[in-house]
Parts: structure tokens; C-alpha cells; sequence
């Protein structure tokens, strides 16, 4: 394992380095670390800066992060279909294990998320989705993924911005879960921040995370 200030340069890189969520990842990061996350799971992992942030993250709170991807590419309308993302998802394992030095924080499941989520097992504090951002797709993960995230845990989506027809998905999981709450940052395609259903007056806020944009 790297120490932390070389850890933090590969985040640094990363987030000056043009994608299509570059300017969330030292958020990303900042969320893990500052609700001490410890059970973390990606839906959705393809180049892995995202994936690189909470592994980052996880490493400083002790936590691990469970990244789950079909293995297969996605058009722009969302149509799943043979796409070169085993190459990114072996650049990022190696990315990973060899440079970050953090393969002990971090598990990779090539399978359908939807259907993984009946095998995973246990409470999940934060929730990252960035997937096909579609209505129907968005909506079973948050029915199936969402009810293992622990109340005050973050459920965050990327994306909402250029896919706004998961945003209809999204407030209707905020209406089932009423003590939620929910900002979106609209920069670099957008990111939905959700915290889930705050009851406690101890629990962190969208405030106390300088999470608001």
C-alpha cells in the first residue's frame, strides 16, 4: 500500500485529468472519508476513476469497496452490447494492484448488479450507481440496492444532468424515503447526492460534508 500523499497524488491526477466525471472524484473521495465509510459498493465501473476515488478513500477508513459491472459496453441510448470494457476493467484491476497498492480494499464482481444484489449480503453505507441511467434500470437499483443502504448512508448517481430521465427514479425513491435528503451537482454531467433517510440528530448532513454545490 502506497502512503497517503502519493495516494492522493494518483486522486490529484485523476481529477485534472478531462473526463466525463473528473471534477467529482476528490468529492468522491471527501464522502468516503468524512462519513467513515466502510462498506462500499459501485454499480457500474468500466475506466475506474471512480472506482480509483473510493478505494482511495476506502483505504483511509479501513473500508472495501465492491465494484459490480456486467463487462459489457452500452450505447448512448443504453442498449447493451460487445464493447472493448474487459480492457478497462483489466487496465483498472491492474491500475489498482500494481500502482495504488490496494487490491486488499477492493473486489470486482462481473455480473448483472440487479441480480447480484439478491446475493450480496450485509448493509451498505454509501452507494455509487453509474450504469445505463436509464428510468427502469435506475429505478430496480434503487428498489434492490437501495434497501441495503443504512439509514444516514449516501446513495450517489452520476450522470443526471446528461440523463435526466433517471431523475424521475430518483425523486420517487426520495418520496418513499421522506427523510431523505437529496442536491445535485450539475458540473461534469451531473451528480446526485442522496442521504438516506436521516434520523438521527448525530448523523452527517449534506451541510456538515461540504457536499453542497
Amino acid at each position: 500500500m502506497k502512503d497517503k500523499g502519493l495516494l492522493l497524488a494518483y486522486l490529484e491526477k485523476r481529477a485534472s485529468t478531462p473526463s466525463d466525471m473528473n471534477e467529482h472524484l476528490k468529492l468522491l473521495y471527501e464522502i468516503v472519508v468524512g462519513a467513515n465509510a466502510q462498506r462500499i459498493v459501485e454499480l457500474g465501473t468500466r475506466g475506474g476513476n471512480s472506482t480509483c476515488a473510493l478505494v482511495i478513500g476506502a483505504s483511509e477508513t479501513g473500508g472495501h469497496v465492491v465494484s459490480v459491472d456486467h463487462g459489457k459496453g452500452t450505447d448512448r441510448s443504453g442498449k447493451i452490447g460487445e464493447g472493448p470494457v474487459w480492457e478497462f476493467l483489466a487496465q483498472t484491476a491492474d491500475f489498482i494492484r500494481l500502482e495504488l497498492e490496494l487490491e486488499d480494499f477492493w473486489t470486482l464482481v462481473i455480473k448483472d448488479d440487479v441480480k447480484y444484489a439478491r446475493e450480496y449480503e450485509g448493509e451498505i453505507d454509501l452507494l455509487f450507481i453509474d450504469t445505463n441511467h436509464s428510468y427502469d434500470l435506475t429505478k430496480k437499483e434503487l428498489a434492490t440496492w437501495g434497501k441495503k443502504v443504512v439509514s444516514g448512508g449516501f446513495i450517489l448517481l452520476h450522470d443526471t444532468v446528461s440523463f435526466p430521465g433517471q431523475n424521475r427514479a430518483i425523486l420517487e425513491f426520495i418520496d418513499e424515503h421522506p427523510h431523505s435528503e437529496y442536491v445535485e451537482h450539475k458540473n461534469c454531467n451531473g451528480l446526485g447526492i442522496i442521504i438516506k433517510g436521516i434520523m438521527q440528530q448525530n448523523q452527517p448532513t449534506l451541510s456538515t460534508l461540504s457536499c453542497q454545490p
